[in-house]
């Protein structure tokens, strides 16, 4: 009975997280719509917390240390967006503020794709199929 509690309470967790991210994602695409990249920027924040200890679990299985994980990967794109931050603080004001907003929003862009990317890798995402392999079909 205790061992059924266990698959029941993993279960309801891992429906809980989808539901999350669900609605995570929601927030994420309405403010990348309005354009308020600092929402945007947050919201996407918010998805990688959610999605950092499965990001750490496929990072472990890797052998090669050379070769990329998802905790560097990320690691790299905090990186990418503080220094575009940074860009958009010294430009504002000048004919460079545009380029710095736009700098911006292609690396909030790549985190996106990025978390995305660990949250289909982690079977969190949706699921795809293809008809060609459909048992169904004659």
């Amino acid at each position: 009975m205790e061992e059924e509690g266990k698959q029941i309470s993993k279960y309801n967790e891992a429906v809980n997280q989808i539901t999350r991210l669900h609605n995570l994602w929601l927030k994420c695409e309405g403010f990348k719509e309005q354009g308020l990249l600092d929402k945007y920027e947050n919201s996407l924040r918010s998805v990688e917390t959610e999605l950092k200890y499965d990001a750490k679990k496929l990072s472990d299985g890797l052998i090669d240390e050379h070769e990329s994980n998802y905790i560097s990967k990320l690691g790299r794109m905090k990186i990418k967006i503080q220094v575009s931050n940074e860009f958009i603080i010294k430009t504002k004001d000048s004919m460079f503020s545009g380029a710095a907003l736009c700098k911006k929003w292609n690396t909030l862009i790549e985190l996106e794709e990025l978390l995305r990317e660990i949250q289909e890798e982690a079977g969190k995402g949706g699921v795809r199929t293809n008809p060609m392999e459909d048992d169904e079909i004659d």
